[in-house]
């Protein structure tokens, strides 16, 4: 069951949503959602994502068994602080997003738990960072049956190929479950928080790292990707060449 890694496209949403909400299952999803999400605020959560999908400085990316055609990996890249600008950065495939609209949350969102989570989460991040321009691993998903399988791994490789390229440092909040990975990809520990449970009705605590890279200045990219020029969401440039074959945010 051979594993590819290929640009992720804009009807690839609902699956995306779909691979996301079963990988975030857990004690803390439990608290932070009153209740399982109905169809219709699930059809909204994809619909907002599909607005989301174009925006300038962002990467969008699908791991595929290649046997089954079945997504089972999915993350989101994004490129920070950098000036509007610097096209080779931020391009991007639309510009029809909505900046001055505000992302959708689910009725079934406990909005002040998810604020207790995600506010320490992203004050970190913008304490850590500053104004360095850097690029931000926003998310990423594995499908628990396909864990160990290499899609993480695979993700891991184009954004660690991509920051070595642009010369700049790259960002990510960590579960403790994939703090090894990240780890074995040359990601630092600079900052650990805790979300304590307990004030919302659950029990014991979730650990999150904030986590740290820097460039290797210099390095050649590997075969797979000699000949491509990745823009935003996998545009192609003239060259042409075929796709390789792997953080606090969405209320989902």
């Amino acid at each position: 069951m051979p594993l590819r890694l290929l640009p992720m496209e804009l009807e690839d949403c609902h699956e995306w949503v779909r691979i996301r909400s079963i990988a975030y299952r857990g004690p803390t999803s439990t608290i932070v959602h009153h209740r399982r999400m109905s169809d219709a605020s699930f059809a909204k959560v994809v619909e907002g994502q599909k607005k989301e999908f174009y925006e300038p400085g962002t990467w969008h990316w699908k791991v595929v068994d290649m046997d089954s055609g079945e997504m089972v990996a999915a993350a989101r890249w994004c490129a920070q602080n950098f000036s509007k600008s610097d096209t080779e950065i931020v391009r991007s495939g639309s510009d029809d997003t909505d900046d001055n609209e505000p992302p959708y949350i689910p009725p079934e969102v406990n909005v002040p738990a998810l604020s207790a989570l995600l506010g320490p989460l992203r004050q970190a991040g913008e304490e850590i960072m500053g104004a360095r321009p850097y690029l931000m691993l926003d998310t990423l998903s594995t499908l628990p049956e396909h864990q160990r399988r290499g899609a993480g791994s695979m993700i891991l490789k184009w954004g660690v190929e991509k920051a070595d390229e642009m010369g700049v440092e790259m960002y990510l909040t960590s579960s403790s479950m994939a703090r090894p990975l990240y780890e074995r990809w040359g990601f630092e520990v600079v900052r650990e928080l805790q979300f304590d449970r307990t004030p919302w009705g659950g029990e014991g605590v979730d650990r999150h790292t904030c986590m740290l890279r820097k460039p290797i200045k210099g390095k050649a990219p590997t075969d797979h990707t000699r000949g491509l020029f990745i823009l935003s969401n996998g545009e192609r440039d003239q060259h042409g060449g075929d796709p390789c074959v792997c953080s606090p945010g969405n209320p989902q």
